[in-house]
């Protein structure tokens, strides 16, 4: 089974059982924090997702967390489904993000009902089944929120952590270069909903 068709009938069996409000997704790969369910079910938003860090097989790539910001609508050299990496993120407080991947992240149970079916879907390798949940997400008006003090581990033939994401910012200057950059961590009112948010 192709991994958005797994994610899709994830979502179909979760709804059968009307008792459930919340649906976890992670990766056999994450090394995950022990308070991780109780800190983004305590964000209590629509999605809410913590930081994980892409492996890499070079010193340039190691530490670049999983987090991605759409591009402008009107920017028309981008496609639809096009997104940036950003390499530097707010740490003292939660913010929101476009995308942030599928290996922690937790969804409310209203947010399926808010989207049409597929919820997932993934062609000809434009973009991945993440990506795709995120972008309708946003289209139908779905927020996603991440807790940084929500930091996990990802595993290769080592495991890569917060620990080298702040090694680059400190040693390498030019880490975020290409990156997007989020500034400060959302105002009380930002998180609340009752202002656009400026990051």
């Amino acid at each position: 089974m192709y991994t958005h068709s797994a994610e899709n009938a994830l979502v179909e069996q979760f709804l059968s059982d009307t008792s459930l409000t919340h649906l976890f997704m992670t990766e056999a790969d994450m090394i995950l924090p022990h308070d991780v369910l109780p800190k983004l079910v305590g964000l209590n938003k629509d999605i809410a997702t913590g930081v994980y860090f892409l492996r890499a097989d070079t010193l340039e790539g190691l530490g670049q967390p999983c987090l991605y910001k759409a591009p402008a609508a009107t920017d028309p050299l981008k496609s639809k489904y096009g997104h940036s990496a950003v390499s530097i993120f707010p740490t003292d407080g939660p913010f929101e993000i476009d995308c942030a991947g599928l290996g922690c992240i937790l969804i409310k149970r209203e947010v399926f009902g808010k989207m049409p079916y597929p919820w997932f879907d993934l062609k000809e390798a434009a973009y991945g089944s993440d990506i795709y949940f995120a972008k309708k997400a946003r289209d139908n008006g779905i927020k996603t929120w991440c807790d940084p003090s929500v930091t996990c581990g990802q595993i290769d033939y080592y495991t890569t952590t917060i620990d080298d994401w702040k090694w680059q910012v400190e040693n390498r200057p030019g880490f975020a270069k290409y990156g997007f950059i989020i500034g400060n961590k959302a105002t009380k009112e930002e998180f609340d909903g009752n202002n656009s948010s400026k990051t």
